[in-house]
């Protein structure tokens, strides 16, 4: 299927107008495919340069992870999800860089995630652009889960990797959260920053460029990975689309 049958395919998604009084929520979408745990190469794109600028050896990175190069030349590339999470642990190790996670997802341009970000940027409102994140990305990224829900005047994207045999994940969290924030200033405007941010492993020693990154309070130790924000016009065209779902 296509990306626009995909979106048309979808009834529209209108929690602003209905949500008062009561609460939404789309079930989590999860892959029904036992015992594999795949993601698409496309997730790390930019990768080895963005090691290389901040001072870390790509190859040096690679070879501890027992990857080579051709493993990232192709987005459509499939990568098993726990060497993906250890790619990005030797990352924040190999460039001295803690928080390597965060600045690598909040650099990172949505377009750059390949058929999922075809998607929800080809949404034609931006109500649509997140419940295609939260029902599809589960197939970008296989035992992961991911939930959009409204209660009253609150939104919440939530996100976490539901395979117990991962451990080690916070780079892949921070990253992912800085992905989602990215999109949601792609559909609000880059300025825009949202109430909250949920993370699920514990605070690091110095968390101030968390709060500084994201502009907004950020809580550790929660159930789940999350954004949360203030219910905006979800119905208001998705920027770069049509209401047709063609992109401009």
């Amino acid at each position: 299927m296509s990306s626009l049958n995909a979106v048309q395919a979808l009834n529209p998604f209108n929690a602003c107008s209905h949500a008062l009084g009561r609460e939404n929520l789309l079930p989590c979408m999860e892959v029904p495919v036992a015992h594999t745990r795949r993601i698409f190469a496309a997730a790390a794109a930019g990768l080895m340069d963005f090691v290389s600028s901040a001072g870390g050896d790509p190859d040096t990175l690679l070879s501890a992870v027992g990857l080579d190069d051709r493993s990232l030349d192709d987005p459509r590339t499939v990568l098993d999800l726990g060497d993906y999470c250890r790619l990005m642990e030797q990352a924040a190790l190999e460039t001295r860089n803690n928080n390597f996670g965060l600045d690598f997802g909040l650099q990172f341009k949505p377009e750059k995630l390949g058929p999922i970000a075809e998607l929800v940027l080809a949404s034609p409102t931006v109500g649509m652009a997140l419940e295609n994140l939260a029902r599809y990305f589960p197939f970008h990224q296989q035992v992961t889960e991911t939930r959009l829900s409204v209660r009253g005047e609150w939104v919440q994207l939530d996100y976490r990797i539901i395979d117990g045999r991962i451990m080690s994940r916070r780079q892949d969290a921070e990253l992912t959260m800085g992905m989602f924030l990215n999109i949601l200033r792609r559909a609000f405007g880059p300025q825009w920053s949202p109430d909250t941010v949920h993370l699920e492993h514990p605070s690091p020693a110095d968390s101030r460029e968390h709060g500084s990154h994201f502009q907004a309070e950020v809580y550790f130790g929660q159930r789940t990975n999350g954004i949360v924000f203030r219910c905006r016009d979800l119905s208001r065209p998705m920027p770069g689309c049509n209401l047709a779902g063609e992109p401009l």
